[in-house]
Order: structure tokens, then C-alpha cells, then sequence
């Protein structure tokens, strides 16, 4: 890789590191945050759907806005609106108001997915891109494993203001490195933005986005709670528990994307079934020790280490003036399962005292996922610009 691009690399996974950090710490804190507010799991579900409500709904729009406007700009004020408004929850005085700037905090990081990997799409050489998408993913789970180990620990658990506060302001100052960093132009050539073609192929890919990414986010926002609630483990192991696919995911990701090069297709099939099993079998084990397993599974092939793949198989087939459009649409699909997961799965386990079923529902929609990569087609010649 050229200097520009490992830097650009790392500086997108700084940023997830930095998103899924604010995002997963939530996970270990809903207990203590349902204990001040006298809150039960149904709403602490709609607590974490609140932020991905706004961050879905603003997907397609913020994904116009990256093929239009100035990434540099648009990803700065990104992390400054997210930062400022998880510091200001510390704050909030009452539920409604903690609900209420977590929704805002959804809204400001909504242009981040479209306007960075439209820049990835872009400027990185195709041998390269998917290389180069993973390695910007793996701060995705190096992000969840922060989160979850330091929002579990004891001092943390009892004063989760403080660490949501100190995570808000550390986000704010991100805006620093990518209003440095990041391109100044929208499209590559100053080009203007074309349509995004609603293909049947776009369309499969969102539904197989939609399946990865339940499973995902149901593990996200309440895998934590399950292991504090129902295996009842806390301190170190709840900590391990929680990171260690989060951790795994990480190397994987790049792993996965160098082994298999352009045979995308073939990788996405063979995860997500795996995925599938590894999260049925969790309500089935008993044994902390036995939970590595399958938790080391999900690592392997989950949504992390099957996002680049997917990405890729999205932007060979999408015009290279339309990327950000393109991946807004993507993630809009995925990300709608970030309201659905915490959601459903609070109800479950409102209904039921346990997320057994939830467990089994991420495993079905894997399940439904496979099945829409079945239909694809094998995607044209490649039209982004970035073939050099």
C-alpha cells in the first residue's frame, strides 16, 4: 500500500474504534442505567434503538450529502455533533432526555459509513480496496472490545456517567485528525452525482446486510446484559466474554480478505451459516468456559470479518459517482436491523426472563441472508475510478 492509503486505513479504523466504542459501552452499562432511571429491559431497548432510529433514517440522505460535499467537512462535524451530544447524555436529568440525546448522537454519526467508504471506494486501487476496507473495519471490533471491557468494569458500573462523559469527549476530539486528513473533494474529478440504480442484486445485498447485521447488533446491545442476567457472571470473565469476538474479528477481517481474494461470494456463503450456529448454540451452553467457543466462531465469520466482503460485492456493482448513494442504501437496509435487534430483543426478554429466543431469531434471519446471496449475479466490469 502507498503511504496515502495506510494512512487513510488507519485513520478509518480510528474512527470506528472511536463509534463502536460510545456505541458498545452502553451494552455492560444498561443495567446500572435501568437502576437510576427504575427502567426495565423494554425500555432500555428503545434507550439503544433510539440512537440507530436516527442513524438508520439519515443513511440515505447523509450518503447523497458524502457524493456532494466535502468529506473532510462532513466527517469533522460527524464527530464533533456525536461526541458533544454521548458527553451531554452523561448529563441528562431525566430518561426522556438521556432517550433524546442519544437519538441526536445517532443523527450527527449517520454520514460517517457512506461518506468513508465512498472515499475508501475512491481513492484506494482496486488489489487493494478490500484490504484496505478491512483493515478499517477491524476498528469496528477493536471499538466493541473497549467498550465492553471498560464498561464493565466495577468502578465504571457505578459511575457510568463519568465513563460516558470521558467517552464523548475523547470522540469530539477525532474531528481534529480527519479535518486534516480526510479528501477535501466529494467525487473523484469533481464529477456530478448520478442515480443510484435500485438493482435486484442491490436489493439482495441489503437483505443479506439486514440478516449480518441483526445478529450483530443483538450481540452489541445485549450480550452483556445476558451474561450479567442469566449466567450471571460479572468482573473479569463478563469483560473476556464480552470482547473476545470482538477481538478476534479484528485480524480476521484481514485475514479473510487477503486469503480469499476476489472470491467474495464464496466467503459470504460459507460465514454467515457458521455465524448462524455459533449464536444458536450460546443459550444452550451452561459452562463459562464452553461459551468461548462459539464466541470465537462469531469472531471468525461474523458481521465484522463478512463486511468487507460485502461491501466489496456492493461497489463493483454500483457506479463509481453514486458510491456514497450507493452505501447509504446498503447500510440504511443493515442498519434497520440496529432497530429491530435491541428492540425485539428487549421485548423477548421482557416477556420471557430470558434472550434465549433471541438468540435463535439472529440465527434465523443468517439463515435468511445466505439465502438472498444465492440469488446474486456475478457483478460487471468494475466502474469505480479507483482501477489503478
Amino acid at each position: 500500500m502507498t503511504r496515502k492509503v495506510w494512512v487513510w486505513a488507519l485513520l478509518g479504523a480510528l474512527g470506528w474504534t472511536l463509534v463502536y466504542a460510545d456505541r458498545a459501552v452502553f451494552g455492560p452499562l444498561l443495567a446500572p442505567i435501568g437502576r437510576t432511571f427504575s427502567v426495565g429491559p423494554a425500555a432500555l431497548g428503545v434507550l439503544t434503538a433510539a440512537f440507530f432510529a436516527s442513524y438508520t433514517l439519515l443513511q440515505i440522505p447523509a450518503g447523497v450529502l458524502a457524493d456532494r460535499r466535502s468529506p473532510r467537512l462532513l466527517l469533522a462535524l460527524s464527530f464533533l455533533g456525536f461526541g458533544g451530544a454521548v458527553a451531554l447524555s452523561a448529563a441528562a436529568p431525566s430518561f426522556i432526555i438521556l432517550v433524546a440525546m442519544v437519538f441526536i448522537s445517532g443523527a450527527f454519526q449517520s454520514v460517517y459509513y457512506p461518506a468513508q467508504y465512498a472515499v475508501t471506494a475512491r481513492a484506494v486501487p482496486r488489489p487493494l480496496r478490500d484490504r484496505a476496507t478491512a483493515i478499517v473495519n477491524g476498528g469496528m471490533g477493536i471499538g466493541v472490545a473497549i467498550g465492553f471491557g471498560v464498561g464493565a468494569a466495577p468502578f465504571f458500573l457505578g459511575h457510568w456517567q463519568l465513563l460516558v462523559a470521558i467517552a464523548g469527549v475523547v470522540t469530539v476530539a477525532a474531528a481534529v485528525p480527519f479535518l486534516l486528513v480526510a479528501p477535501k473533494e466529494a467525487a473523484q474529478g469533481g464529477g456530478r452525482p448520478g442515480p443510484v440504480p435500485f438493482t435486484r442484486d442491490l436489493m439482495l445485498l441489503c437483505v443479506a446486510n439486514f440478516g449480518s447485521l441483526f445478529g450483530f447488533f443483538f450481540f452489541l446491545t445485549w450480550f452483556p446484559y445476558y451474561l450479567e442476567t442469566t449466567a450471571r457472571l460479572s468482573g473479569g470473565l463478563l469483560s473476556g466474554l464480552s470482547a473476545v469476538a470482538p477481538l478476534i474479528s479484528a485480524p480476521a477481517g484481514v485475514l479473510w480478505t487477503r486469503l480469499l481474494g476476489e472470491r467474495r461470494l464464496l466467503g459470504i456463503r460459507v460465514f454467515l451459516p457458521a455465524a448462524a450456529l455459533a449464536l444458536a448454540v450460546v443459550p444452550f451452553i451452561h459452562s463459562p468456559l464452553l461459551l468461548f467457543i462459539p464466541l470465537i466462531v462469531y469472531g471468525l465469520v461474523g458481521k465484522l470479518p463478512t463486511d468487507p466482503l460485502i461491501l466489496g460485492e456492493t461497489a463493483s456493482r454500483l457506479p463509481a459517482e453514486s458510491l456514497g448513494a450507493g452505501f447509504g442504501i446498503l447500510n440504511f437496509a443493515g442498519m434497520m436491523a440496529s432497530i429491530a435487534a435491541p428492540a425485539v430483543s428487549g421485548l423477548l426478554a421482557e416477556r420471557s426472563h430470558d434472550l434465549g429466543a433471541a438468540f435463535l431469531v439472529s440465527a434465523g434471519l443468517l439463515v435468511l441472508a445466505l439465502v438472498a446471496t444465492l440469488g446474486l449475479s456475478r457483478p460487471g466490469p468494475q466502474s469505480s475510478p479507483a482501477e489503478t
